[in-house]
């Protein structure tokens, strides 16, 4: 077995018969410290796998899911190997697999953080509130994001605004999802720009889950929130889902709540444009 690291790569080459943790840990290492939102795995070379081997994959994972937030993703992963791999639970239940490197690393470097809001967090050791606002999946919207602002009537609060990302219960949960994530990194641009000139600090926070209410109970206690902003769907054939779960966060979180329907447009004969809180 050959490891080449390149950049935010390892490039597994020949036979995997035998676990090669040890061998590869100084690389997976070193990757982490020069890109901490994760290792991208090339295992396009792997000639052959055992079971032994595979295990090489689970020492990985552990590892990797030890340091905040990092995520390991396996790209080319031929289909002899997925084959083998998929036999290991502890493998098979994290397998986050892409097609190409580069699908991979579109993933790993959708970087949320802004220059200018970070000197604002630095300037303010302390907060007096912190306001949350959490995104609709898959459906970011900057108006509901306009709404959150005009509630902060003061510079010493703190936004921490979350996009999730809804993974199926049938993926590993750190498993790409590149159209949700190509909606996220656009609105990401769209929300720094509109934070831009705003005095108070904020946060921007890609979230993975499974289950938004929790998601939002958690993050609410997290940073003790004093009142949560939730965006819903624009989209009226949405208001099924989006009512089970308000009602789920309403039974799970005892804050104040606020939900923001994103801006609808009505028919083309009137042309009038609106948005509604619920």
């Amino acid at each position: 077995m050959i490891v080449e690291s390149l950049e935010d790569v390892i490039v597994l080459t020949g036979p995997l018969r035998a676990n090669f943790w040890e061998a590869i840990r100084t690389a997976i290492a070193l990757t982490l410290h020069r890109h901490p939102t994760g290792v991208i795995i090339d295992c396009h070379g792997i000639s052959e796998i055992n079971e032994s081997g595979a295990k090489t994959f689970q020492q990985a994972l552990d590892f990797v899911h030890q340091h905040d937030s990092a995520r390991v993703i396996f790209a080319r992963v031929p289909d002899h190997v997925i084959d083998v791999l998929r036999e290991v639970p502890e493998v098979r239940s994290q397998l986050a697999i892409t097609a190409t490197v580069e699908e991979a690393r579109r993933s790993l470097d959708l970087v949320v953080s802004d220059p200018e809001s970070a000197k604002r967090l630095d300037r303010k050791k302390s907060f007096n509130r912190q306001i949350l606002a959490v995104q609709c999946p898959n459906h970011y919207d900057p108006h509901v994001l306009e709404v959150t602002t005009e509630l902060i009537s003061d510079r010493f609060a703190k936004l921490v605004i979350v996009l999730p990302i809804m993974v199926p219960r049938e993926l590993p949960l750190q498993a790409p999802m590149p159209e949700e994530e190509a909606r996220a990194e656009k609105f990401i641009h769209e929300a720094k720009e509109l934070l831009r000139h705003e005095s108070f600090a904020y946060e921007l926070r890609l979230e993975r889950t499974r289950d938004l209410p929790t998601l939002v109970a958690e993050t609410a206690e997290e940073i003790d929130a004093a009142h949560i902003v939730i965006g819903i769907a624009a989209d009226h054939s949405e208001d099924q889902a989006m009512n089970k779960v308000i009602r789920n966060v309403m039974d799970r979180v005892n804050r104040s709540l606020l939900f923001v329907r994103g801006k609808v447009e009505e028919s083309a004969e009137t042309g009038a444009r609106f948005s509604e809180t619920v």
